[in-house]
């Protein structure tokens, strides 16, 4: 009996993965890319990010209904936040008015 399920969806998209990572690495960037479209992990890969992204979005916004500004302002200081301005604007302007309030 191997340590590994060869029958489990996970265990091929693990073993796909680094196949294609190694492709990848070695510059065979085409191959890699035709690995990942043939296999759909850039679906899985979207997917996850996906769940990341929304577990963020609700770490955020649980921090903004705390109070928790030091969290919040964390997370505002990514690079990839840093280009939304309109939730930037929205973001402190609600601290302000906090502030102001209490």
């Amino acid at each position: 009996r191997g340590v590994l399920n060869a029958d489990s969806t996970a265990v091929k998209e693990e073993i796909l993965q680094m196949i294609a990572s190694y492709l990848s690495e070695e510059g065979y960037t085409c191959a890699s890319m035709m690995l990942q479209d043939e296999s759909n992990l850039r679906k899985a890969d979207t997917r996850k990010e996906e769940t990341e992204r929304r577990q963020r979005g609700k770490t955020v916004k649980r921090a903004i209904l705390d109070g928790d500004w030091a969290e919040v302002e964390k997370f505002c200081s990514k690079s990839s936040i840093k280009s939304m301005k309109n939730f930037l604007y929205c973001v402190y302007k609600q601290q302000y008015l906090e502030l102001v309030d209490g």
